[in-house]
């Protein structure tokens, strides 16, 4: 998997459409470690703001003829406080667009999950269909040599009944012609 602080890539598979899917639960264990670590920062900023807010300087700053050390430790304060105001508010933005952009790379996976999906059971309709079909055009294969096969069967049948009874008159003759003494001389079998 290439990654990039902008947009991942995934590499796509060989066997079937979509991403594998180890790459995928890798960058969504990237993009839910990054949060944590986000939210933790965030936390220890948030601590830093409020002791920050509590304490005051050990030492004042060399101050303008003009200003009273109050006055600017005041400021100060009010600066430092702005600032991590300012610190706390990107912090809240950098979460939000985090937690989007990794609201959107979990939609996209899962949505890529289910096309993927999708088009397992599509496939599989679309072989158990064919399978079926084969099945159906095997049997009517099947019965149509059975009635061949059948009708053939029939006839052979018919020949050799045929057949028997032609040897039936012949030999029927042949004892007929033995038993009449007058009669010629025995012929020989016709097929």
């Amino acid at each position: 998997m290439e990654t990039d602080t902008k947009t991942p890539t995934f590499t796509k598979t060989r066997r079937r459409d979509g991403y594998d899917l180890s790459e995928v639960d890798s960058f969504v264990a990237e993009v839910a470690k990054a949060l944590e670590e986000r939210d933790a920062r965030i936390s220890e900023l948030q601590g830093d703001l409020a002791a920050m807010r509590m304490r005051t300087p050990e030492r004042p700053a060399p101050q303008a003829p003009h200003a009273t050390p109050t006055d600017e430790r005041k400021e100060s304060s009010a600066a430092a406080t702005r600032l991590l105001e300012i610190a706390a508010e990107n912090a809240d933005r950098l979460a939000a667009e985090s937690k989007a952009e990794a609201e959107d790379v979990v939609a996209k996976a899962k949505a890529e999950g289910d096309r993927l999906v999708g088009d397992a059971r599509a496939e599989a309709d679309r072989l158990a269909t064919a399978a079926q079909a084969d099945v159906d055009r095997f049997t009517a294969e099947s019965a149509r040599e059975r009635n061949s096969l059948e009708s053939r069967l029939e006839s052979l049948r018919q020949m050799e009944r045929t057949h028997r009874e032609h040897l039936r008159r012949h030999f029927s003759e042949q004892l007929a012609q033995l038993d009449d003494n007058t009669a010629p001389p025995l012929r020989a079998v016709e097929a």
